[in-house]
Protein backbone atom coordinates (compact mmCIF):
# COMPACT_ATOMS: atom_id res chain seq x y z
CA UNK A 1 0.00 0.00 0.00
CA UNK A 2 1.15 3.37 -0.74
CA UNK A 3 2.36 5.89 1.77
CA UNK A 4 3.26 3.34 4.10
CA UNK A 5 -0.63 2.78 4.92
CA UNK A 6 -1.58 -0.32 5.89
CA UNK A 7 -2.55 -3.49 3.54
CA UNK A 8 -6.73 -3.37 3.27
CA UNK A 9 -6.95 -6.80 3.04
CA UNK A 10 -6.07 -6.58 6.92
CA UNK A 11 -8.52 -4.43 7.42
CA UNK A 12 -11.98 -6.59 8.33
CA UNK A 13 -14.28 -6.59 10.96
CA UNK A 14 -12.71 -9.28 12.66
CA UNK A 15 -9.63 -7.45 13.33
CA UNK A 16 -8.24 -6.17 16.29
CA UNK A 17 -7.24 -2.84 14.00
CA UNK A 18 -11.25 -1.95 13.89
CA UNK A 19 -11.05 -1.76 17.56
CA UNK A 20 -9.76 1.51 17.42
CA UNK A 21 -7.53 1.97 14.55
CA UNK A 22 -5.24 4.84 13.16
CA UNK A 23 -7.01 7.11 11.10
CA UNK A 24 -4.44 6.54 8.20
CA UNK A 25 -5.72 2.75 8.24
CA UNK A 26 -9.33 3.35 8.97
CA UNK A 27 -9.98 5.82 5.80
CA UNK A 28 -7.58 3.50 3.82
CA UNK A 29 -10.38 0.81 4.08
CA UNK A 30 -12.93 3.27 3.73
CA UNK A 31 -11.63 4.84 0.64
CA UNK A 32 -10.37 1.59 -1.17
CA UNK A 33 -13.29 -0.31 -0.03
CA UNK A 34 -16.43 1.73 0.81
CA UNK A 35 -15.98 4.81 -1.41
CA UNK A 36 -13.91 4.35 -4.43
CA UNK A 37 -16.45 2.33 -6.39
CA UNK A 38 -19.46 4.11 -5.47
CA UNK A 39 -18.10 7.49 -7.55
CA UNK A 40 -17.24 8.40 -10.81
CA UNK A 41 -13.19 8.16 -11.45
CA UNK A 42 -12.70 10.99 -11.81
CA UNK A 43 -14.32 11.77 -8.36
CA UNK A 44 -12.11 8.86 -6.55
CA UNK A 45 -9.29 10.25 -7.64
CA UNK A 46 -9.86 13.84 -6.61
CA UNK A 47 -10.25 12.06 -3.42
CA UNK A 48 -7.81 9.86 -3.10
CA UNK A 49 -5.09 13.20 -3.81
CA UNK A 50 -7.69 14.70 -0.72
CA UNK A 51 -6.99 11.73 1.79
CA UNK A 52 -3.39 10.50 1.28
CA UNK A 53 -2.07 13.94 0.39
CA UNK A 54 -3.71 16.27 3.28
CA UNK A 55 -5.44 14.59 5.30
CA UNK A 56 -2.92 11.42 6.13
CA UNK A 57 0.40 13.18 6.83
CA UNK A 58 -1.10 15.15 9.03
CA UNK A 59 -3.76 13.16 10.71
CA UNK A 60 -2.95 9.86 10.40
CA UNK A 61 -0.76 8.73 13.24
CA UNK A 62 -4.11 9.56 15.41
CA UNK A 63 -6.14 6.97 16.81
CA UNK A 64 -9.77 7.18 15.89
CA UNK A 65 -10.98 7.88 19.53
CA UNK A 66 -8.70 10.90 19.01
CA UNK A 67 -10.46 12.52 16.60
CA UNK A 68 -12.34 15.36 17.96
CA UNK A 69 -13.70 18.72 17.49
CA UNK A 70 -10.54 21.01 18.68
CA UNK A 71 -8.02 18.64 16.58
CA UNK A 72 -10.34 18.40 13.35
CA UNK A 73 -10.92 22.46 13.70
CA UNK A 74 -6.85 23.36 14.12
CA UNK A 75 -6.90 21.20 10.57
CA UNK A 76 -8.95 22.90 8.77
CA UNK A 77 -7.66 26.41 10.01
CA UNK A 78 -4.04 25.52 9.37
CA UNK A 79 -5.10 24.39 5.60
CA UNK A 80 -6.83 27.35 5.16
CA UNK A 81 -3.86 29.37 6.77
CA UNK A 82 -0.87 27.78 4.75
CA UNK A 83 -1.95 24.54 3.72
CA UNK A 84 -0.76 24.53 0.03
CA UNK A 85 2.07 21.54 -0.50
CA UNK A 86 4.08 23.90 -2.41
CA UNK A 87 4.39 26.15 0.93
CA UNK A 88 3.03 29.26 -1.04
CA UNK A 89 -0.06 30.09 1.45
CA UNK A 90 -3.24 28.38 2.33
CA UNK A 91 -6.11 26.21 0.08
CA UNK A 92 -8.63 27.52 -1.49
CA UNK A 93 -12.54 27.70 -0.09
CA UNK A 94 -13.18 24.89 -2.68
CA UNK A 95 -10.46 22.46 -1.86
CA UNK A 96 -11.10 23.05 2.00
CA UNK A 97 -14.90 22.37 1.92
CA UNK A 98 -14.01 19.30 -0.46
CA UNK A 99 -11.13 17.87 2.10
CA UNK A 100 -14.06 18.33 4.60
CA UNK A 101 -16.47 16.44 2.02
CA UNK A 102 -14.38 13.63 2.43
CA UNK A 103 -13.41 13.65 6.37
CA UNK A 104 -16.99 14.13 6.61
CA UNK A 105 -18.37 10.95 4.70
CA UNK A 106 -15.58 8.90 5.92
CA UNK A 107 -16.07 9.52 9.70
CA UNK A 108 -20.37 9.51 9.22
CA UNK A 109 -19.04 5.90 8.02
CA UNK A 110 -16.86 4.94 11.38
CA UNK A 111 -19.73 6.32 13.42
CA UNK A 112 -22.21 3.97 11.55
CA UNK A 113 -19.95 1.34 12.40
CA UNK A 114 -19.75 1.66 16.23
CA UNK A 115 -15.58 3.06 15.71
CA UNK A 116 -16.48 6.83 16.87
CA UNK A 117 -19.00 7.56 19.07
CA UNK A 118 -19.96 10.90 17.57
CA UNK A 119 -18.73 12.73 14.14
CA UNK A 120 -17.08 16.32 15.32
CA UNK A 121 -16.41 16.65 12.04
CA UNK A 122 -20.06 18.09 11.64
CA UNK A 123 -19.47 20.96 14.29
CA UNK A 124 -16.40 22.62 11.99
CA UNK A 125 -16.65 25.82 11.31
CA UNK A 126 -15.20 26.45 7.63
CA UNK A 127 -13.93 29.86 6.04
CA UNK A 128 -16.61 31.88 4.36
CA UNK A 129 -16.19 31.32 0.88
CA UNK A 130 -15.81 34.53 -1.26
CA UNK A 131 -16.15 35.29 -5.00
CA UNK A 132 -13.44 36.55 -6.55
CA UNK A 133 -13.94 38.79 -9.79
CA UNK A 134 -13.72 36.75 -12.28
CA UNK A 135 -11.20 37.41 -15.69
CA UNK A 136 -12.87 38.31 -18.51
CA UNK A 137 -11.73 39.57 -22.29
CA UNK A 138 -12.99 42.84 -22.99
CA UNK A 139 -14.51 43.48 -26.05
CA UNK A 140 -11.20 44.36 -28.04
CA UNK A 141 -9.61 41.41 -26.73
CA UNK A 142 -12.12 38.75 -28.16
CA UNK A 143 -12.19 40.60 -31.51
CA UNK A 144 -8.41 39.94 -31.26
CA UNK A 145 -8.49 36.16 -30.19
CA UNK A 146 -11.18 35.90 -32.85
CA UNK A 147 -8.76 37.14 -35.35
CA UNK A 148 -5.83 34.85 -34.36
CA UNK A 149 -7.77 32.08 -34.00
CA UNK A 150 -9.22 32.44 -37.30
CA UNK A 151 -5.53 33.40 -38.78
CA UNK A 152 -4.46 29.76 -37.52
CA UNK A 153 -3.96 26.80 -39.83
CA UNK A 154 -5.00 24.73 -36.96
CA UNK A 155 -8.25 23.16 -37.83
CA UNK A 156 -8.90 22.66 -34.31
CA UNK A 157 -9.47 26.56 -34.07
CA UNK A 158 -13.04 25.85 -34.25
CA UNK A 159 -13.08 24.93 -30.95
CA UNK A 160 -12.04 28.40 -29.77
CA UNK A 161 -14.73 29.79 -31.54
CA UNK A 162 -17.22 27.51 -30.20
CA UNK A 163 -16.38 28.07 -26.85
CA UNK A 164 -16.02 31.82 -27.29
CA UNK A 165 -20.25 31.65 -28.33
CA UNK A 166 -21.09 28.88 -26.24
CA UNK A 167 -19.65 28.83 -22.67
CA UNK A 168 -19.02 25.41 -22.83
CA UNK A 169 -15.76 24.42 -20.69
CA UNK A 170 -12.62 22.68 -22.30
CA UNK A 171 -13.69 19.07 -21.05
CA UNK A 172 -16.87 19.36 -22.48
CA UNK A 173 -15.50 20.74 -25.39
CA UNK A 174 -12.88 17.82 -25.86
CA UNK A 175 -15.52 15.12 -25.34
CA UNK A 176 -17.74 16.58 -28.27
CA UNK A 177 -18.98 13.91 -31.10
CA UNK A 178 -19.58 15.05 -34.66
CA UNK A 179 -22.91 13.33 -33.82
CA UNK A 180 -23.43 15.84 -30.66
CA UNK A 181 -23.40 18.73 -32.79
CA UNK A 182 -26.86 18.76 -34.59
CA UNK A 183 -26.25 20.91 -37.51
CA UNK A 184 -30.21 20.41 -38.81
CA UNK A 185 -31.82 21.35 -34.99
CA UNK A 186 -29.60 24.24 -34.59
CA UNK A 187 -28.66 22.26 -31.33
CA UNK A 188 -25.19 21.27 -29.53
CA UNK A 189 -25.91 18.45 -27.31
CA UNK A 190 -23.00 18.90 -23.72
CA UNK A 191 -23.73 15.49 -22.59
CA UNK A 192 -20.03 14.38 -21.54
CA UNK A 193 -16.10 15.35 -20.38
CA UNK A 194 -12.88 14.37 -21.32
CA UNK A 195 -10.27 14.99 -18.50
CA UNK A 196 -6.86 13.00 -17.27
CA UNK A 197 -7.31 11.59 -14.01
CA UNK A 198 -5.27 9.58 -11.54
CA UNK A 199 -5.39 5.96 -12.16
CA UNK A 200 -5.89 3.77 -9.06
CA UNK A 201 -6.12 0.01 -10.99
CA UNK A 202 -2.89 -2.16 -10.67
CA UNK A 203 -1.80 -1.43 -14.31
CA UNK A 204 1.03 0.80 -13.42
CA UNK A 205 -0.09 3.78 -14.77
CA UNK A 206 0.13 6.69 -13.26
CA UNK A 207 -3.14 8.77 -15.10
CA UNK A 208 -5.60 7.85 -17.65
CA UNK A 209 -7.72 9.74 -20.14
CA UNK A 210 -11.33 9.16 -18.81
CA UNK A 211 -14.54 10.12 -21.03
CA UNK A 212 -17.34 10.34 -18.98
CA UNK A 213 -20.98 11.89 -17.59
CA UNK A 214 -20.43 15.42 -16.19
CA UNK A 215 -20.19 15.68 -12.90
CA UNK A 216 -23.78 17.39 -12.51
CA UNK A 217 -27.29 16.67 -14.06
CA UNK A 218 -27.61 20.06 -14.73
CA UNK A 219 -24.01 20.05 -17.12
CA UNK A 220 -26.02 17.50 -18.97
CA UNK A 221 -27.74 20.33 -21.31
CA UNK A 222 -28.77 21.50 -24.94
CA UNK A 223 -27.66 24.95 -26.13
CA UNK A 224 -28.91 26.19 -29.25
CA UNK A 225 -26.44 27.43 -31.94
CA UNK A 226 -26.79 30.87 -33.53
CA UNK A 227 -27.10 30.88 -37.40
CA UNK A 228 -23.34 32.46 -37.82
CA UNK A 229 -21.89 29.53 -35.61
CA UNK A 230 -23.91 27.17 -38.02
CA UNK A 231 -22.73 28.25 -41.37
CA UNK A 232 -18.72 28.30 -39.42
CA UNK A 233 -19.34 24.61 -37.71
CA UNK A 234 -20.87 23.22 -41.33
CA UNK A 235 -17.50 24.79 -42.74
CA UNK A 236 -15.39 23.25 -40.62
CA UNK A 237 -17.29 19.50 -41.08
CA UNK A 238 -17.25 19.73 -44.64
CA UNK A 239 -13.65 20.78 -44.98
CA UNK A 240 -11.45 18.96 -42.21
CA UNK A 241 -14.16 16.57 -41.08
CA UNK A 242 -15.28 15.55 -44.19
CA UNK A 243 -14.52 11.46 -43.71
CA UNK A 244 -15.25 11.39 -39.85
CA UNK A 245 -18.13 8.97 -38.34
CA UNK A 246 -20.65 10.25 -35.90
CA UNK A 247 -19.18 8.80 -32.77
CA UNK A 248 -15.67 10.48 -33.54
CA UNK A 249 -14.80 13.35 -31.65
CA UNK A 250 -15.47 17.13 -32.90
CA UNK A 251 -12.02 18.04 -32.53
CA UNK A 252 -8.96 15.25 -32.79
CA UNK A 253 -4.76 15.23 -32.83
CA UNK A 254 -3.48 14.54 -35.67
CA UNK A 255 -3.22 10.73 -34.92
CA UNK A 256 -7.56 11.12 -35.39
CA UNK A 257 -7.48 10.90 -31.56
CA UNK A 258 -9.23 12.82 -28.84
CA UNK A 259 -7.40 15.97 -28.17
CA UNK A 260 -7.03 16.02 -24.16
CA UNK A 261 -7.57 19.50 -22.23
CA UNK A 262 -3.94 20.33 -21.63
CA UNK A 263 -3.18 19.63 -24.79
CA UNK A 264 -5.57 22.09 -26.27
CA UNK A 265 -4.88 24.12 -23.34
CA UNK A 266 -1.50 25.06 -25.04
CA UNK A 267 -3.17 25.27 -28.60
CA UNK A 268 -5.52 28.28 -26.67
CA UNK A 269 -2.41 29.81 -25.28
CA UNK A 270 -0.50 29.84 -28.45
CA UNK A 271 -3.14 31.66 -30.11
CA UNK A 272 -3.49 34.33 -27.38
CA UNK A 273 0.81 35.28 -27.57
CA UNK A 274 -0.40 35.82 -32.06
CA UNK A 275 -3.66 38.00 -30.61
CA UNK A 276 -0.98 39.77 -28.62
CA UNK A 277 -3.59 39.64 -25.68
CA UNK A 278 -2.39 39.06 -21.91
CA UNK A 279 -1.85 35.24 -21.10
CA UNK A 280 -5.15 33.69 -19.49
CA UNK A 281 -6.51 30.57 -18.48
CA UNK A 282 -8.82 28.82 -21.46
CA UNK A 283 -12.25 29.39 -18.74
CA UNK A 284 -11.52 32.73 -19.51
CA UNK A 285 -13.31 31.99 -22.70
CA UNK A 286 -16.60 31.00 -20.37
CA UNK A 287 -16.42 33.89 -18.21
CA UNK A 288 -16.45 36.48 -21.00
CA UNK A 289 -19.70 34.36 -23.04
CA UNK A 290 -20.95 34.71 -19.41
CA UNK A 291 -20.49 38.26 -19.52
CA UNK A 292 -21.45 39.01 -23.54
CA UNK A 293 -24.59 37.35 -22.24
CA UNK A 294 -25.53 39.20 -19.45
CA UNK A 295 -24.37 42.62 -21.07
CA UNK A 296 -26.74 41.42 -24.00
CA UNK A 297 -29.59 41.23 -21.99
CA UNK A 298 -29.97 37.27 -21.00
CA UNK A 299 -32.14 36.53 -17.84
CA UNK A 300 -29.95 34.98 -15.06
CA UNK A 301 -32.05 31.57 -15.25
CA UNK A 302 -31.71 30.94 -18.56
CA UNK A 303 -27.81 31.85 -18.54
CA UNK A 304 -27.58 29.40 -15.96
CA UNK A 305 -29.12 26.32 -17.75
CA UNK A 306 -26.88 27.58 -21.01
CA UNK A 307 -23.72 27.60 -18.61
CA UNK A 308 -24.83 24.41 -16.82
CA UNK A 309 -25.00 25.76 -13.04
CA UNK A 310 -27.31 23.73 -11.03
CA UNK A 311 -29.45 27.08 -10.10
CA UNK A 312 -28.95 30.77 -11.08
CA UNK A 313 -27.57 32.08 -7.62
CA UNK A 314 -24.02 29.97 -8.80
CA UNK A 315 -24.59 32.64 -11.85
CA UNK A 316 -25.67 35.36 -9.67
CA UNK A 317 -22.45 34.79 -7.17
CA UNK A 318 -19.74 34.31 -10.35
CA UNK A 319 -20.71 37.11 -12.58
CA UNK A 320 -22.08 39.80 -9.94
CA UNK A 321 -19.67 42.24 -10.74
CA UNK A 322 -20.88 42.21 -14.45
CA UNK A 323 -24.48 42.94 -13.09
CA UNK A 324 -23.05 45.80 -10.79
CA UNK A 325 -21.64 47.31 -14.00
CA UNK A 326 -25.01 47.04 -15.42
CA UNK A 327 -26.18 49.09 -12.18
CA UNK A 328 -23.85 51.73 -12.95
CA UNK A 329 -24.76 52.30 -16.69
CA UNK A 330 -28.47 51.90 -15.91
CA UNK A 331 -28.29 54.49 -13.01
CA UNK A 332 -26.91 57.52 -15.68
CA UNK A 333 -29.80 56.92 -18.09
CA UNK A 334 -31.36 58.73 -14.82
CA UNK A 335 -29.32 61.35 -15.58
CA UNK A 336 -31.90 63.65 -18.09
CA UNK A 337 -34.29 63.64 -15.88
CA UNK A 338 -32.59 65.49 -13.58
CA UNK A 339 -33.13 70.00 -13.59
CA UNK A 340 -29.73 71.37 -14.46
CA UNK A 341 -30.50 73.85 -11.64
CA UNK A 342 -30.63 71.11 -8.97
CA UNK A 343 -26.97 70.28 -9.62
Amino acid sequence: MENGITDVNCLNKDSKLWENPKLKDFITFWFYEVEKNSVRPSTAGTFYELIFRHVVPQLGEYRMSEINLFLLQSFFNQKYEKGRLDQRGGLSYQTISSIHTVLNSALNYAKSNGILLRNDCTSVRLPKKEWGKVKVFSKAEQKQIEHAALQSKNPNRVGIILCLYTGIRIGELCALHIEDVDIGNQMLHVQRTLERIKCLDNSGRKTILYEGRPKSHASIRDIPLPGFLIAYIQNYLNKDRKTALPDETFICGKSGKPIEPRVYQKYFKSILRKAEVTNANFHCLRHTFATRALEAGVDPKTLSELLGHSNPSITMNIYAHSLAEHKIEAMELLAPLYEKSII
